[in-house]
């Protein structure tokens, strides 16, 4: 059961999760780092590190690489890509965004346990943080933070949030 419904509204891209998938794997199949599912699109930088990991969801794999580049050797990243540029956000992909949360969440939970960690996402991605931070913490993985970059959610969290706005933010 992919959790959606089979019947695309005209005009919109094949809405179920195994066709959105797909359309992931296309795009970071290409992203650096360890596969931690069975379909590469939850990827794993500096896994060695013996910080608390960071899963951040973002819009393009130049981002991914760069902050695990920045974060260094002994903070653990996971990767995870929006649907930015995929899908259009609207009401109508909420039930694909809350899939592909729980698809990224049983990744997650299968290499890591119920280990605490910090959810985050960037602009657009953070629609997705915000609702893998939901699923972990569902069950049961203490999210330490939830943190999101150029992104404002107005949906409440059971946990502690950051806001995060750079110089040229609107």
């Amino acid at each position: 059961q992919d959790g959606m419904n089979t019947l695309t509204p005209p005009g919109l891209p094949d809405l179920s999760l195994p066709a959105t998938l797909r359309r992931l794997g296309l795009l970071v199949r290409s992203w650096p780092g360890t596969d931690l599912g069975a379909d590469g699109l939850v990827r794993g930088l500096n896994l060695a590190g013996t910080a608390i990991p960071v899963l951040w969801c973002f819009n393009a794999q130049d981002e991914f690489a760069a902050l695990g580049a920045a974060m260094g050797p002994d903070q653990p990243l996971v990767g995870m890509r929006s649907l930015n540029q995929i899908v259009p956000t609207d009401v109508a992909t909420r039930p694909l965004l809350d899939a592909l949360a729980l698809h990224y969440a049983t990744a997650i939970v299968a290499r890591f346990g119920r280990a605490p960690c910090i959810v985050g996402g960037n602009c657009q991605a953070g629609g997705i943080a915000w609702r893998l931070a939901m699923q972990l913490w569902l069950a049961g993985v203490p999210v330490l933070r939830l943190v999101t970059l150029d992104a404002e959610l107005r949906v409440p969290f059971p946990g502690h949030v950051r806001h995060v706005f750079g110089a040229e933010s609107r």
